[in-house]
């Protein structure tokens, strides 16, 4: 049991460098790829990464964003190997086991199908047997009802593009994702969005937040300037005008 484990002050000095870090060193903060949200090739790194880090400078928070894969910065994130990371949909064990920061997106999730989905679906009995998708490594969360009460079976591919191919290939009949992500999956992917439809039952509202190491010993004061810079951002409408401005360009590609 992990609660029995002895680690020596000085292993643990040399392998968490956070819990050791120096005041003039910045915060490092890690992301991903997830378009149209996060990315290192997208524009200012992404609509959340833009929004992270103009909330940050209004504290004058000094940080550095790294892009690891997901999985690599949430072991990271646990090991207490990085001080924080972003975006994070929130869920009740994340808040058990990290510092949470307010709200930086809220999101609807939907289920996305083919065009040719006939279904009339109003209640989850009308979806009965058939196969939703999830990439691997993607939290259960959204779905777990369907799951649980044997609803709907499980489709794992690799990735959100995949999903989609899955949908159109018929290996899989279903995926819940919110709108902004689906259609920016969908373009990735060179599908055409006139394939795909929305249903209209809400399948969760999302609220995407930073988690910060509970082993990084400046957790507290980052989860504070963090959140007092996205008050101050959404005060001024600087935080919309971010927002705005990425959906404007996804919507003229």
């Amino acid at each position: 049991m992990l609660k029995h484990i002895r680690i020596p002050i000085l292993s643990l000095l040399l392998f968490s460098p956070y819990l050791v870090v120096a005041e003039d060193q910045p915060t490092i903060i890690a992301t991903g790829d997830w378009a149209p949200f996060t990315g290192k090739s997208l524009l200012n790194g992404g609509m959340l990464v833009e929004v992270v880090e103009a909330a940050l400078k209004q504290t004058k928070h000094r940080y550095k964003i790294d892009y690891l894969p997901w999985k690599r910065a949430y072991k990271s994130l646990i090991e207490g190997n990085i001080a924080a990371s972003f975006p994070w949909m929130l869920t009740e064990e994340r808040q058990k086991l990290f510092s949470i920061s307010d709200s930086i997106y809220k999101s609807t999730e939907r289920f996305f199908v083919s065009k040719n989905f006939s279904i009339d679906y109003k209640k989850d009995q009308d979806i009965k047997g058939l196969r939703v998708c999830l990439p691997l490594g993607w939290t259960q969360a959204p779905i777990q009802k369907f799951l649980d009460k044997k609803t709907l079976s499980l489709y794992q591919p690799k990735t959100e593009e995949d999903c989609f191919e899955a949908i159109t290939l018929k290996r899989a009949d279903l995926y819940s994702v919110n709108s902004i992500s689906g259609w920016e999956a969908i373009r990735k992917a060179g599908l055409k969005s006139s394939d795909f439809k929305i249903l209209g039952p809400v399948i969760r509202e999302n609220t995407f937040v930073l988690l910060a190491s509970k082993e990084y010993k400046n957790s507290a004061e980052l989860i504070k300037d963090l959140n007092e810079g996205l008050r101050v951002i959404k005060n001024k409408g600087i935080y919309q005008k971010i927002v705005d401005k990425h959906i404007s360009a996804i919507q003229g590609k």
